[in-house]
């Protein structure tokens, strides 16, 4: 429900729900329903205010870029040259991020986990950013991926295929009921003359623990005082003569019918997919337990979770941040930027012990000119910087592009002293060239890079579209490089498409992927064929290997008819030979809509399939005593078997495994509406009639 009036000046609006309501909206459309949004805005020629639900973002220089969701209060004020903001509210969830590598043949589900690696969390809905090879994605079955917050799982559409080196990116608030945190911000800027600006800025973040002191147990409170920064794990075993699993070998073993001699133990394991080494399994009783397996045996699966008999203590938080921030700007051809940021980052707030490696700085000064013209149809621009920061600095957020660990090669590194030089350069000629240029040089710790890259983009009589990047990284004698290439050829409704990729690691992996097709841009139909190679290669005593080849096949189609039927229809293929392993994986995605829609007819009609070969993960149907006549089934001496029994003494649920396995997966939507307030003027003229129809298959051995 909402509301707005105005009182004189001032302009009062608001928004109300249910804020009990505890489901979260699903994430499988550009745009969230919110269930339990309420605030209240107030307007005024020189403040703001806004109290409720509100989302806190803050772009400032380099170094202080949030966003949070938040409970509390967001002001902005301005008056005579003068502005600031402020912020005091309750964050919705820990701020978090995930980089990874995709897996061939994996659309999704990939789990998000907290900082810890704890998958029992709540994802905040509308909080997650997903990048995929350094571009944002958007969210929606039409569009790029979907979620599933209460699960925690972002799944890819066929707009764009996973493959092993596929770099993904995630950022999002997770709730895990432990620890409430507190948001605090201010921030005032004075402007200069309208050529620049002076700003300073104050940003904390700190988990609340007035109330949980009370709550934790005496010697847990005792640990985090006494282990200042130092990571904290408890056994989850106990001694206990009933318990099912022995030590044997600095190994915990399943043996529910003491069949060993020795003590016995209740073992209590999390999940743990770094560092554990047990997996989850069922007995012939129908007995769910955990069993040890070397997890670094090179003929295991990685589609298993693990399991440890030990569970890390999560210590209270705080992070804060005070930045200096001043821009000016002399004339088109010089803009001057200084910025410096001051840290604080307390990884146990309840110790006092490791507090004097908290604080970090960091800075950056910049020059640039972005618009200098040479003639007509000529424009360059400049900018020469300098970041860097101590290996005490800590971000409270990415203060780097997505793709930035992927233009140096190298793996995100911490707690190292950071130094970056920057020549950036920009030509620009008329609408049918921009080229930009940067050199770079990188140290971080001890370990010197240098970097070179170019991309570009532009059009001509010939190419009608093309974009293209190259990356050249050196640091010790070895190289890494890589090339981007794409372009749209020919004016027309008929255009062949080419795209390019190579990439190499010195004496590590090279590969080269070409996708070449024919686009076709009509006015009722447009459609995609594309066929494209890819071969991996890797080294061996400095000899070329042949790692694995692959083709890949994609085809879409959409048609929009003038009587109001609408077609689609995307197919994607892959086969690939994996010579190393010597394994073949053979993977197809099949999505087709029909869409039946005029403004003026009373009849609307929707169909959607979509069908592809998914890494599902198992189920175990566990059968928990609950005492006689309070359950649901019964065990079955003669047939040695669980059956339903409405007086039974078991209840049965199911529980993830934790190993994944090939299946097919086919999803179908049919929705049929028929208004009769478009065709009749009687009584049905009220009546709207609706049907839908749905399948679900995840399985094997699947036939239409």
């Amino acid at each position: 429900m909402g509301s707005e009036m105005c009182i004189r000046d001032r302009e009062v609006s608001g928004v109300l729900s249910d804020q009990n309501f505890p489901i979260q909206p699903e994430g499988n459309t550009s745009n969230l329903d919110e269930v339990d949004k309420i605030f209240l805005h107030i307007n005024h020629n020189n403040f703001e205010v806004t109290a409720g639900d509100v989302d806190v973002n803050i772009e400032s220089g380099k170094f202080l870029n949030i966003k949070r969701k938040t409970v509390g209060i967001n002001n902005y004020f301005k008056f005579n040259g003068l502005s600031g903001s402020g912020a005091f509210a309750g964050s919705k969830g820990i701020m978090h991020q995930r980089e990874f590598k995709g897996i061939d043949g994996k659309q999704g589900p990939y789990r998000l986990t907290s900082k810890n690696g704890n998958k029992d969390i709540i994802i905040i809905a509308g909080s997650e950013q997903v990048w995929l090879n350094g571009v944002r994605l958007n969210r929606g079955e039409d569009y790029d991926y979907i979620i599933d917050y209460s699960l925690g799982e972002v799944s890819f559409m066929s707009n764009n295929l996973i493959y092993f080196d596929s770099d993904i990116y995630i950022e999002y608030q997770y709730s895990n009921g432990q620890y409430s945190r507190n948001l605090l911000n201010s921030s005032i800027k004075k402007d200069i003359k309208n050529k620049g600006n002076l700003q300073l800025s104050w940003f904390r973040e700190y988990d609340q623990t007035l109330n949980t002191k009370n709550e934790l147990n005496s010697d847990i409170l005792s640990l985090f005082k006494d282990s200042g920064d130092k990571e904290l794990y408890v056994n989850g075993a106990l001694e206990d003569s009933a318990g099912m699993y022995v030590f044997v070998d600095s190994i915990y073993i399943f043996d529910s019918t003491n069949t060993i001699f020795s003590q016995h133990y209740q073992v209590s394991f999390t999940y743990d997919n770094q560092k554990g080494q047990y997996i989850r399994k069922l007995s012939n009783s129908g007995v769910l337990y955990y069993e040890w397996i070397d997890r670094y045996d090179p003929e295991r699966t990685n589609l298993l979770d693990y399991y440890s008999p030990q569970r890390q203590l999560v210590a209270p938080v705080s992070q804060q941040l005070i930045q200096a921030l001043s821009n000016y700007r002399i004339n088109n051809w010089l803009d001057l930027s200084m910025e410096l940021a001051l840290t604080d980052y307390d990884e146990n707030t309840i110790s006092n012990i490791d507090d004097d490696n908290n604080q970090g700085v960091g800075h950056q000064l910049k020059v640039s000119g972005d618009k200098i013209p040479l003639n007509d149809k000529i424009i360059i621009g400049y900018e020469i910087s300098q970041w860097a920061r101590n290996k005490r600095f800590h971000s409270v957020q990415r203060d780097r592009s997505i793709n930035f660990n992927q233009d140096w090669n190298i793996s995100p590194v911490n707690n190292k002293n950071e130094i970056m030089r920057n020549i950036n350069s920009k030509l620009l000629i008329d609408s049918l060239l921009l080229v930009n240029t940067n050199l770079s040089t990188y140290k971080i710790g001890s370990n010197n890079k240098k970097r070179m890259q170019m991309d570009f983009k532009g059009n001509s009589s010939f190419f009608q579209n093309f974009s293209g990047k190259v990356n050249h990284v050196s640091s010790n004698n070895k190289y890494y490089q890589s090339i981007d290439f794409n372009t749209k050829l020919f004016p027309g409704m008929i255009r062949p498409v080419i795209d390019y990729k190579y990439e190499y690691s010195d004496k590590l992996y090279h590969f080269q992927h070409l996708t070449s097709g024919i686009e076709f841009n009509g006015a009722r139909m447009q459609s995609v064929l594309g066929v494209g190679r890819r071969e991996d290669f890797t080294y061996d005593q400095n000899k070329e290997v042949l790692m694995s080849k692959g083709l890949f096949g994609e085809l879409d189609v959409k048609i929009k008819s003038l009587s109001g039927w609408n077609h689609s229809i995307i197919y994607r293929k892959r086969m690939k030979t994996e010579y190393v392993d010597n394994q073949k994986i053979n993977y197809d995605l099949l999505q087709a809509r029909t869409l039946y829609r005029k403004p003026r007819m009373p009849l609307r009609f929707d169909a959607k399939f979509r069908i592809e070969e998914v890494l599902t993960e198992n189920r175990i149907t566990v059968y928990d005593s609950v005492g006689i006549g309070l359950g649901t089934h019964r065990f079955d001496l003669q047939f040695e078997e669980y059956v339903p029994d409405p007086n039974g003494a078991y209840i049965s649920y199911t529980i993830l495994a934790g190993n994944r396995a090939p299946t097919t997966k086919f999803e179908g939507i049919q929705r049929l509406e028929y208004d009769f307030s478009k065709k009749y003027t009687s009584f049905l003229k009220n009546i709207k009639y609706r049907m839908d129809w749905k399948w679900d298959f995840n399985g094997k051995d699947f036939h239409i």
